[in-house]
């Protein structure tokens, strides 16, 4: 956050220059206690961690890689360490592999049953790539969008009503089952 705030505010006639200091060392401690103690030891990040480092909640989704990702682009941004920048897209790079089974092990529906794809998966991965783009300028993020975009358009948008499933099945079909009448009221087409 403090990365953010950094990038966003320092160039402002209204911060002191006392001001841009305290938040990028803020931001620095931050980074590197995420460095250190946020994901395990498969480069996933859990979601929650004690004041002292310990995980509390596993890395049971994607959505906290998103998280790390976008704070490791930021504090690449705002600091130049190219350690941020190599853990910002490492963890980029492993969000695309795990988007078709987001929650991996900690996936919820029993195996055989329902199979759902969820809008949110692909809305957030267009907002991690934005954040990335910012953070990290030469990184090609075009064709990633493009494709959220697709898969967004083609599978999620009812046409015929005007509005967005927030879960479909694999086949692209809206089922007529609680979690395939849901629909996302934050996203028009």
């Amino acid at each position: 956050m403090f990365s953010k705030l950094f990038n966003t505010l320092a160039e402002s006639d209204r911060v002191s220059q006392q001001s841009r200091a305290e938040w990028l060392q803020l931001a620095t401690q931050g980074a590197e206690f995420l460095r250190m103690h946020a994901a395990d030891a498969n480069g996933h990040h859990y979601f929650s961690l004690t004041r002292s480092g310990q995980p509390l909640i596993a890395p049971y989704s994607i959505f906290s890689d998103c998280f790390a990702a976008m704070a490791f682009a930021q504090f690449y941004k705002a600091s130049g360490h190219d350690w941020a920048k190599q853990l910002a897209i490492q963890t980029f790079d492993n969000i695309e592999h795990r988007k078709q089974q987001p929650k991996g092990q900690w996936a919820k529906a029993v195996p055989g049953s329902r199979p759902f794809r969820g809008l949110s998966v692909y809305m957030i991965d267009m907002n991690l790539c934005v954040e990335m783009k910012e953070g990290i300028p030469e990184l090609d993020v075009r064709k990633r969008i493009e494709n959220n975009i697709d898969i967004v358009m083609a599978d999620f948008l009812d046409q015929e009503h005007g509005y967005f499933r927030e879960n479909i099945s694999n086949v692209a079909e809206a089922e007529d089952t609680y979690e395939g009448r849901l629909i996302n009221p934050g996203e028009q087409p």
